[in-house]
Order: structure tokens, then sequence, then C-alpha cells
């Protein structure tokens, strides 16, 4: 559901609500979103979104609620990236430490 010219591929982090209730073989692969989620670990699903033929990006929060059979919010990396450096400038130290 997102255009950007230049770009080959988008990242997303579909956090998840609760743990997953299935477990899909991975890659999970959606050939009409044009999207592979490639790992599903700790109420995270990471997803690599291709351009699809209209020249939009596959949008993968309704594919993962429906493979893991849990509620989800979709975020961009680059959102994920800016909450970390907002949270490390709060707390005053690296995320992780």
């Amino acid at each position: 559901m997102m255009r950007h010219d230049g770009c080959a591929f988008w990242l997303f982090a579909v956090l998840l609500a609760d743990d997953p209730k299935n477990k899909p073989k991975l890659p999970l692969i959606s050939d009409k979103e044009n999207l592979e989620v490639i790992e599903v670990k700790d109420r995270v699903a990471l997803v690599v979104s291709h351009r699809k033929k209209n020249g939009w990006f596959g949008f993968p929060n309704a594919i993962v609620e429906k493979a893991l059979g849990v509620s989800a919010t979709t975020r961009n990396w680059n959102t994920v990236n800016k909450i970390v450096k907002l949270a490390e400038a709060i707390d005053g130290k690296p995320a992780g430490q």
C-alpha cells in the first residue's frame, strides 16, 4: 500500500499482541503482496516487502495476523530505528544495555 520510487524493498517489524497461535514454516511468502516473513521471535515478525507489479509495496499486517493467529501492528524498519534512538536519548545508554 506504499509507493516509494527508488527502493527495491522495504523492511517491516510486525509487533504481535501475544505469542503466535500458529507457527508456519518460514519463510512465509505472500505472492499477492510480494512479501516474505523471514523471522518470528519475541513477538516480532520481520518482513521483507518487495515492489509489486503496480509499483507499490505490500503491507504485511493482515497476512501476518492471519498466518500467526494473533493481532498485530506493523511499523517500517526506519520507524523502529527512530523509536530505539529516542529511547536511548531518554535513557542515556544504547539499547540492550
